[in-house]
């Protein structure tokens, strides 16, 4: 009885508001593999283009490899007027997204075998927006539940996986169908794309913004950097210091302190080497 009591309290979770939102950012955290991924080799390939060009293209997913060096400055730099309409997580979510929709709007409407260079920079162009996108998704993920919500990280983390495979291979079979049917071409099957992407942009209005003591934290940590430098007057100077300290100084020097410097270094050229084989 207990056990069937807590496989229904677990499935309950799914039903909470919060995790359907993860759910569906794993979805647009997906989607943007099929636009420079998938669907872009196919375009390529029925343009006559060689396999080995085609492989340069995938240079781009190069930007998820590395996308941890300017995840710091996501979670601290607030963009101007986005910020105090949507808050810090929602904000980066939008900018991103309309980054990753304006990209797949102009190779919509793009020459592409006559304009290879310009569609491997659009394609470079969404890959950092999705990259950076996903540095705001997994903040979102992480800060929507309380700290007494620990139990629903499971069931979050899986929300979040699902939603990336339902973007990328359920929305992903929808302009290979598209592309068979007579009188319709690639970039109409881009265009199709972008009014997807416009539709997963307007999911960020339906969240809502956690809450969290970020800013609590990070204005004592400034307090303490500041004090460091032994000043007795605040300048611009040490006010920046003070902000580069506490934005990229402090989240590796936790991590290195907390793992040790031979296990840090090992986690990081882990991640690193498997980011770069899944892309």
């Amino acid at each position: 009885m207990n056990s069937t009591l807590s496989v229904r309290e677990y499935f309950s979770y799914f039903k909470d508001k919060r995790l359907i939102n993860v759910f569906i950012f794993g979805m647009s955290s997906g989607f943007p593999w099929v636009l420079i991924g998938s669907v872009m080799s196919a375009w390529l390939k029925d343009e006559g283009l060689s396999r080995s060009m085609i492989g340069l293209f995938g240079i781009v997913f190069g930007a998820y490899s590395i996308n941890f060096l300017w995840s710091p400055l996501i979670d601290r730099t607030k963009l101007p007027f986005l910020y105090n309409w949507l808050g810090q997580r929602r904000s980066w979510i939008l900018f991103c997204q309309s980054f990753i929709l304006l990209g797949t709007l102009l190779l919509a409407g793009l020459d592409l075998k006559a304009n290879l260079a310009i569609a491997a920079a659009l394609c470079l162009l969404i890959a950092i927006a999705s990259a950076t996108q996903d540095i705001a998704i997994d903040a979102f993920r992480i800060d929507t539940l309380s700290e007494n919500e620990s139990h629903k990280a499971t069931a979050a983390a899986a929300m979040a996986t699902s939603g990336w495979w339902t973007g990328y291979a359920l929305l992903g079979a929808v302009p290979f169908y598209m592309a068979d049917m007579p009188n319709i071409d690639w970039p109409q099957v881009y265009y199709f794309l972008s009014a997807i992407m416009l539709l997963l942009i307007s999911c960020v209005f339906w969240a809502k913004e956690p809450q969290s003591n970020r800013e609590a934290v990070h204005a004592e940590l400034e307090r303490v950097y500041l004090e460091k430098l032994a000043t007795t007057k605040q300048t611009p100077l040490t006010k920046t210091l003070a902000w580069l300290g506490v934005t990229v100084v402090d989240p590796f020097k936790t991590f290195f302190a907390k793992n040790g410097v031979k296990t840090a270094l090992a986690l990081l050229a882990f991640i690193f080497l498997f980011k770069i084989g899944e892309a």
